[in-house]
């Protein structure tokens, strides 16, 4: 988990977004968006869900037309809003993360209070799955509320692409905070919430492309309405230049299991352009961490955190899947379709 110094493009700072300190309103207003057409023909994904009810699997399509949005800082993409609770205590953002320094310049830190935004709104979950040898696995990842049922993860956290077989969620707890040994003896402040259904797209299946790595876990409850949920964004241009953090639940030996870390970093420029599909970081991660966001000082998530690009060599970048247009409209369409009514969303 070496840092790395990468060579960073300079871009506008996200404008016409203001946070609102206020309890129980919306996070950001955007000002003045005008939506713009884009000269591209219908798009269409493919999407897989899996009823963890009945063990069913079925098909469904995602069609669209990109549309973007501009916005009153000339920059363009697409953005969808977030939500927090009241907040009892201490400030907004004050999770109470401590230092712990692990090996070298590892940089992350612990987060004792995970009742406070935005840490309530980062969940871990723990599932079970036959590997390709016919052996029983436990495994685990983070994930993130973008609404008030719907969590976002990476695909490979849901799928194992090995044996083709998906995984089953045993547990999943917003804002959990160890103090014990293993998934269930942990201290959970918002309890232990069903997961009714997986969705992600079918390429992730048999395409390696990163692009495919994502997933919504769709929940029992509205359990968001209690941790908030999180802004995430599409923008046109590539941010670099610019602090983001990763929040997550990392499984290696160096850390308190089970209890969740967070650390800040600067994005790389790697195939830093619009088409670009991976943000390259120097953010210290860990296995565990995967489906984690990567967020901005306005708490917008721009990436999915993904893993090493070169696990062989640790002198290599991290990454995570780009929030593409793609990914963007499939997570707002999902919203929309599995949105249980009756929530502050509604």
């Amino acid at each position: 988990m070496k840092k790395l110094f990468c060579f960073v493009l300079c871009l506008c700072m996200i404008g016409g977004m203001a946070l609102s300190a206020s309890a129980a309103t919306d996070l950001f207003t955007v000002e003045n968006p005008a939506l713009i057409s884009t000269e591209v023909p219908q798009e269409s994904v493919e999407i897989a869900t899996v009823d963890l009810t009945t063990g069913e699997t079925t098909y469904s399509t995602i069609t669209y037309t990109p549309e973007l949005t501009l916005f009153s800082d000339g920059t363009v993409g697409k953005f969808h809003q977030g939500w927090f609770p009241e907040v009892s205590g201490d400030s907004l953002q004050d999770g109470g993360a401590t230092t712990y320094s692990v090996i070298g310049s590892d940089e992350r830190t612990k987060v004792t209070n995970t009742k406070n935004w935005p840490y309530s709104a980062i969940c871990c979950f723990g599932t079970e799955y036959t590997n390709k040898d016919g052996e029983l696995k436990e495994s685990g990842g983070t994930a993130w509320m973008i609404g008030s049922n719907l969590a976002v993860t990476a695909a490979h956290c849901i799928y194992d692409r090995a044996s083709g077989n998906d995984k089953s969620i045993i547990g999943f707890w917003p804002g959990k905070k160890g103090e014990g040994n293993g998934f269930f003896n942990s201290h959970n402040p918002f309890g232990n919430i069903a997961v009714t259904k997986i969705k992600y797209p079918v390429n992730y299946q048999t395409n390696s492309d990163v692009k495919y790595d994502w997933a919504v876990l769709v929940l029992a409850e509205n359990i968001g309405d209690e941790t908030g949920w999180f802004s995430y964004s599409f923008r046109q241009s590539y941010p670099t230049n610019q602090t983001y953090t990763i929040t997550g639940y990392p499984f290696d030996d160096a850390v308190d299991k089970y209890y969740m870390y967070t650390a800040s970093g600067i994005v790389c420029t790697g195939d830093a352009d619009e088409h670009a599909t991976t943000y390259y970081h120097e953010i210290d991660t860990e296995s565990g961490q995967s489906g984690a966001p990567m967020y901005d000082s306005d708490y917008v998530v721009y990436g999915i955190h993904r893993g090493n690009s070169n696990p062989d060599d640790p002198d290599n970048p991290n990454y995570a899947v780009r929030i593409t247009l793609e990914i963007h409209t499939c997570l707002e369409r999902i919203n929309e379709i599995e949105e249980i009514t009756g929530s502050v969303y509604s």
